[in-house]
């Protein structure tokens, strides 16, 4: 799996185990607040404070509201105690804060809050204070701890699958290269042996000249079509390459690449059909490089397919209805094997292991995906055309 794939997986995750952990918290909230309720509002009332003041039933969050004034007085009282020269503003803040507790806490108009509390008392009463607020910060904590660690070891098992996948792309890069560079010296060993041949005069038959010359031609053709495919792909890689986007007329640019590949298809006998509407659909996008998508996929579907292929260039709205754009390049030609299929986007990844040499540079899909995310769309392979074997389609947003 590509690592931006892992990251949005990961994300997925992240997001649905954060929903559980609220989940959780949430019943872990209920449980303690009944907990308080049942348990800890009843021995408290019982040994601390006057059961006359409860006219009506405490919430557990009313109760812990209750409690924290209740530890605020008894400490109030007991800094007028000693520190009669401030009893005037003790005795302002306790009446501030008991009319505070008047407004927040249901209580008995006629009875105190508290009664006087001995120092062991309020200590007590302030340890059961503090061990209710950390029963009440217990789910948080709990949860927020098992979450921090699913976030590290999520993030350890995307970097151990960031280098893997790294590794084997170095791999696959290399031997790759090593092949590319072996297709580059082939033709090259060709084209110096025919021109020397044809230099010394070894080549006296008009005839054997211009096949030699042909060949020297298309050698040279191949050689630079691997040169510009490694430009290309080095270059879309760069920081420094941006899309020229224009309005363009998708049918037009569809139908003039299908036609240029007619005469190609036709030499391998295939055929190319085209589906395209005959109002225009208009977007914005880079035509060289769209066009480059275009003619690579129908390039493929050329190369690597048996004579008979029917190629499939179809232009339409999404059935589903959401008002997106497919561009299809399907055929009735060989399967892709599922395990090439996984990963045929990947660069320096070609459909068929066993044929080093066949021309293929293992750039093509992975230049038309880049170019197709830079876009912001989609480009996907996909096995369930009707009457065709495969087809890569690109989703356009419209």
């Amino acid at each position: 799996m590509k690592p931006d794939n892992q990251k949005k997986s990961m994300r997925n995750q992240l997001i649905l185990y954060f929903i559980g952990m609220l989940a959780a918290i949430m019943v872990s909230e209920a449980l303690i607040s009944l907990l308080i309720a049942r348990l800890i509002q009843p021995a408290v009332q019982a040994g601390f404070l006057q059961n006359s003041i409860w006219d009506t039933e405490m919430s557990a969050s009313q109760f812990l509201v209750f409690l924290s004034g209740t530890v605020l007085l008894a400490v109030l009282r007991f800094l007028g105690g000693m520190f009669p020269v401030f009893g005037s503003w003790i005795l302002f803040l306790e009446e501030r804060l008991a009319a505070w507790m008047t407004q927040h806490v249901p209580q008995s108009a006629e009875s105190p809050y508290i009664r006087d509390l001995s120092g062991k008392e309020g200590v007590i009463l302030f340890l059961i204070l503090f061990g209710i607020l950390l029963l009440k910060l217990l789910p948080y904590i709990v949860f927020g701890m098992l979450y921090i660690r699913y976030v590290v070891r999520s993030t350890d098992r995307i970097r151990a699958r960031d280098a893997q996948y790294y590794t084997d792309l170095e791999k696959e890069k290399n031997r790759m290269l090593s092949d590319i560079a072996h297709d580059i010296k082939n033709p090259i060993t060709t084209v110096a042996g025919y021109a020397q041949a044809l230099d010394e005069g070894m080549v006296k038959d008009p005839e054997k000249q211009r096949e030699y010359l042909q060949a020297i031609r298309n050698k040279s053709r191949r050689v630079n079509d691997l040169i510009e495919l490694l430009f290309e792909y080095a270059k879309l890689n760069s920081s420094g390459f941006s899309l020229e986007k224009k309005q363009i007329d998708l049918c037009e640019l569809l139908r003039q690449n299908a036609a240029e590949m007619y005469a190609d298809a036709e030499e391998q006998q295939m055929e190319i059909v085209p589906e395209i509407p005959e109002e225009p659909i208009r977007i914005w996008a880079d035509p060289v490089q769209l066009s480059r998508v275009i003619i690579n996929l129908l390039t493929n579907a050329i190369r690597y397919n048996p004579p008979g292929t029917a190629i499939l260039a179809a232009l339409q709205k999404d059935a589903a209805g959401n008002g997106d754009i497919q561009l299809t390049i399907a055929d009735t030609g060989s399967v892709i094997p599922e395990e090439v299929a996984g990963r045929i986007f990947e660069p320096f990844s070609r459909g068929d292991t066993a044929r080093p040499t066949d021309g293929g540079s293992g750039l093509g899909l992975s230049i038309a995906e880049s170019i197709v995310r830079m876009h912001g769309w989609e480009l996907s392979l996909q096995t369930d055309i009707p009457e065709y074997t495969k087809g890569f389609v690109i989703r356009i947003p419209w």
